[in-house]
């Protein structure tokens, strides 16, 4: 179990709500469900043999999201090595706060992804999104944090080629607002058209 997944793992507990974008070949899903959470996996690809205990959606990220009930809330997202092939905007501007906003308080967030392109490059893949850890914490500015690094790791790509990938990875957790947070910006608003 890799340094960014095995931290992630540890914080999910039996009952929990578990999101898995990218599932791959769901093993991380399967590990969640081992320890009892109930596990939405999303991938476009067809689900493995052998998957107990998960509910396993075959479909584009995008169009899975189109279709997410209002109502839908989870304890724990994972989005593992599944960024940086979506748009970088829509996932800033539209995906990020979505799911930031449907995370129950004290749920967590993990989030492993690209900050420059793999080396080699893929031969299939003509782009990559990238994010910083910066860029990321940016948008998390007020959640704790659990875990973040940014590094290079030397791996073998699931086409089998070793690569340099250049790996940020963020693991934070939504904090519940106090009632005076929650009314802060409210009060800044109303002092700002009060003094116009």
């Amino acid at each position: 179990m890799d340094n960014f997944f095995g931290p992630f793992l540890a914080r999910v507990a039996p009952g929990n709500c578990v999101l898995d974008l990218g599932a791959g070949q769901g093993t991380q899903a399967q590990w969640m469900a081992r320890r009892g959470a109930l596990v939405t996996a999303v991938d476009k690809k067809m689900p493995p043999s052998g998957l107990a205990g998960i509910d396993w959606i075959q479909s584009s990220i995008e169009d899975w999201f189109a279709r997410l009930p209002a109502e839908a809330r989870f304890d724990a997202i994972l989005a593992k090595n599944v960024f940086q092939f979506l748009n970088r905007d829509w996932v800033l501007q539209q995906l990020l706060p979505d799911l930031a906003a449907r995370l129950n308080p004290g749920g967590l967030m993990g989030i492993e992804t690209f900050y420059q392109p793999p080396e080699p490059a893929f031969e299939w893949l003509t782009e990559t999104a990238h994010y910083t850890l910066a860029d990321l914490s940016a948008f998390f500015f007020n959640w704790k944090v659990l875990s973040k690094q940014q590094q290079p790791v030397r791996t073998r790509g699931l086409d089998g080629v070793k690569r340099k990938f250049f790996l940020t990875d963020l693991i934070v957790q939504r904090q519940a607002a106090s009632a005076a947070q929650a009314l802060a910006p409210a009060i800044e608003i109303t002092e700002e058209f009060l003094s116009l």
